[in-house]
């Protein structure tokens, strides 16, 4: 369901009738000697999540990585108490996705996979994967995965993992690696 539709606050149409004397002033200075104060410039549909503790991944089960805090989220596209999964676009447009996450070190099974999936559906975006078999007994397999998409205003985002060790692994949450996720719109 969409939005209701709220007024422009007086801040806002102060704000707005600045930057439009600094436009109406820039445009009569000379080319060379143009700039602009960013101060009235609004920031861009961005968001960047983790997580603060480790997250069980159960062997054989895509499991979408919850993140309980966020670093930057001026647009309001995650939640931290329901769909802590998600990062949802504001508006439509192009973005730059991706996630990181480390698996817990074990020499069962032969993948630890991390993908980009769009609302939810059977369509993954991107993948990287490492091999178990590949990586010592002590090292957590390690693996970051992005892509540029197209999303319209309300799609959302996730990353998921998987493992098939035969048991219980979690994600890596020390001072080397954390989980984290992020989304930044790119434009039209």
């Amino acid at each position: 369901m969409g939005q209701a539709f709220t007024p422009p606050s007086r801040d806002f149409l102060r704000e707005l009738q600045v930057l439009r004397r600094e436009v109406d002033a820039l445009k009569r200075m000379p080319s060379g000697s143009r700039s602009i104060s960013t101060e009235y410039l609004a920031p861009i549909p961005a968001c960047r999540v983790h997580r603060t503790t480790s997250q069980n991944l159960v062997s054989g089960v895509f499991t979408g990585i919850t993140y309980d805090a966020e670093l930057q989220d001026a647009w309001g596209m995650h939640d931290t108490t329901t769909n802590l999964h998600r990062v949802t676009a504001p508006i439509a447009g192009w973005y730059h996705v991706g996630a990181v996450t480390g698996i817990s070190a074990n020499t069962g099974g032969t993948n630890r996979e991390l993908y980009l999936q769009k609302n939810l559906d059977a369509t993954w975006l991107d993948i990287r994967w490492a091999e178990a078999s590949l990586l010592p007994n002590s090292q957590p397999a390690r693996m970051s995965v992005s892509t540029v998409v197209y999303l319209a205003a309300g799609d959302w985002m996730s990353a998921v993992a998987y493992q098939n060790s035969g048991g219980l692994l979690t994600t890596q949450n020390d001072a080397q690696l954390r989980d984290e996720f992020w989304m930044c719109w790119l434009g039209n």
